[in-house]
């Protein structure tokens, strides 16, 4: 007589090797692990809650993927670190890493790359230093506590960072004049994400440039000293770049200048008692 494989009590009840009947996992025990691996507790107190044993929990929490307490507390990767800091993509804290900014030490092979992990300690000495505030913003830090905390570290103008948009609205200017001013030097900035960040306290006693004193500027009338000099730097010079050199002003405007108060077109060859005549009736 054939017996059926699928109706046997064999099958019907899943058995351990010791005899033991396999307790299936419930979704409340699934959430359990979840809530208890989050906040920190390890196999064995996750164990004794469910009154299961410790490798029981270990091999349910690898199938849910919820890594273990001590990675969870000393492994820090690029993807994690990105997602609390708020950043674009893991690829900027790898930039990061790659300019020396972050430390970091190799881990374990995961495919064909290697799992690049930061230390708690690391990651604090990174965010504690001023030079590396323009690359990550304190108002999106994910995490609670650790925002409140980059909130009293970097408060103040020194530790707030503004990006060219606001800047050009503040001076009531395009962006891209920002930027000129941040190519020239005029206004200190540093790069970040791809943009140009400018620290608040920078802009206080900023002026826009083009409303700053003219220092060494000529001024624009010339003074009856200036034309008595250029008669007679005509009268020595042999080009209009010579007498532009020893006035000091373009050769354009010592041409000019030159024709309107009555000189000669062509040449240096000019009277100089007509034009001392031309002087004196304008002076009258």
């Amino acid at each position: 007589m054939a017996i059926d494989g699928r109706k046997h009590p064999l099958w019907t009840t899943r058995r351990k090797p010791g005899g033991g009947v396999t307790r299936r996992w419930s979704e409340a025990e699934t959430q359990t692990i979840r809530r208890m691996c989050a906040a920190g507790k390890g196999d064995q107190q996750v164990a004794k809650v469910l009154g299961r044993t410790t490798n029981a929990v270990k091999l349910k929490r690898r199938k849910l993927g919820v890594a273990p307490v001590r990675h969870q507390l000393s492994a820090w990767n690029a993807a994690r670190i990105s997602k609390l800091l708020g950043a674009s993509c893991s690829k900027s804290v790898a930039w990061w890493m790659d300019a020396g900014w972050l430390s970091f030490h190799n881990g374990m092979y995961v495919g064909l790359n290697r799992v690049r992990i930061v230390t708690p300690k690391n990651l604090m000495a990174f965010l504690r230093n001023s030079k590396h505030w323009h690359l990550w913003d304190v108002e999106r830090v994910t995490d609670p506590k650790l925002q409140r905390w980059a909130a009293e570290l970097r408060r103040g103008p020194a530790g707030r960072f503004v990006t060219t948009g606001p800047v050009a609205m503040r001076f009531n200017v395009q962006k891209k004049t920002v930027t000129q001013w941040i190519a020239k030097g005029w206004l200190p900035a540093r790069r970040g994400r791809g943009n140009w960040r400018i620290r608040e306290k920078d802009l206080d006693g900023f002026v826009i440039p083009i409303e700053r004193e003219r220092v060494n500027a000529h001024p624009r009338r010339w003074m009856p000293a200036e034309l008595r000099q250029l008669a007679d730097c005509v009268t020595v010079a042999t080009s209009w770049a010579e007498v532009s050199s020893l006035m000091g002003r373009s050769r354009q405007a010592c041409q000019t200048r030159w024709l309107i108060i009555g000189g000669e077109a062509t040449g240096f060859v000019a009277k100089r008692a007509a034009l001392m005549a031309a002087l004196k009736e304008m002076a009258l």
